[in-house]
């Protein structure tokens, strides 16, 4: 497998998508020296407070910090990138990671935040569920991208202040009826790309608290550090 990656390179050389610089056979979308720069969340224990008081949930984690205008992240941040590879390689690399603080234990199904209609065929993908797709790949969790939808167009998240945000998504997700026997008591994880308030993660959170019996977790790429 070394040699044909080693082959594949030589023939089409891939590139770290922060630097530019050409990847070794053993890198992935990022070279090991911009992995090391990239902003980690080290302790994720007061994440969970963002959802204080609005849905009910196991736990919270994230895998980086995102502070728009950092050049790190926001080269990374792949919705800028339009390349489905990269957020998928980032599912992989939240799978490896968290996976050894357990923080996968218990969890039944991953459920990415879905985008519009519109947003789909505007951005060709959904971010969410590339995520969610790499984290697949390492765990083998299935993932349940029908069971809620967004019905309407929304400005993006990222361009709006708190309460705006907050207006912008109430009422937008649905959940589907046929899936609710099927997650019934199980522990799902919402996967989504960039939580800033938290606002779009806890209306899909609302609509999947419904479900009888169930249990939910919260995991995105990156979380916006609070500036206090």
């Amino acid at each position: 497998m070394y040699l044909i990656r080693a082959l594949l390179d030589f023939l089409l050389p891939r590139y770290c998508v922060i630097c530019g610089e050409r990847l070794m056979v053993d890198e992935d979308v990022i070279c090991v020296m911009c992995d090391l720069k990239l902003p980690r969340v080290t302790d994720d224990s007061r994440l969970i407070e963002r959802f204080y008081g609005k849905i009910p949930v196991e736990r919270v984690s994230s895998l980086l910090y995102y502070k728009r205008g950092e050049p790190m992240t926001e080269l990374l941040y792949s919705k800028y990138h339009h390349r489905r590879d990269v957020s998928r390689s980032m599912g992989r690399r939240m799978a490896k990671e968290l996976e050894k603080k357990d923080f996968f234990k218990d969890i039944d199904a991953l459920v990415p935040v879905p985008l519009s209609a519109r947003r789909i065929r505007q951005r060709g993908y959904n971010q969410s569920e590339e995520l969610a797709r790499g984290i697949s790949d390492i765990l083998g969790l299935p993932i349940m991208k029908d069971c809620l939808k967004r019905n309407t167009f929304t400005v993006s998240q990222t361009r709006l202040w708190s309460m705006d945000r907050k207006e912008n998504v109430e009422g937008r997700f649905v959940l589907n009826p046929k899936t609710m026997g099927m997650l019934a008591g199980k522990h799902i994880l919402i996967i989504d790309d960039v939580i800033t308030t938290g606002a779009t993660t806890t209306e899909c959170g609302k609509q999947l608290a419904t479900i009888p019996g169930v249990k939910i977790s919260v995991l995105s790429l990156a979380i916006r550090k609070y500036l206090h």
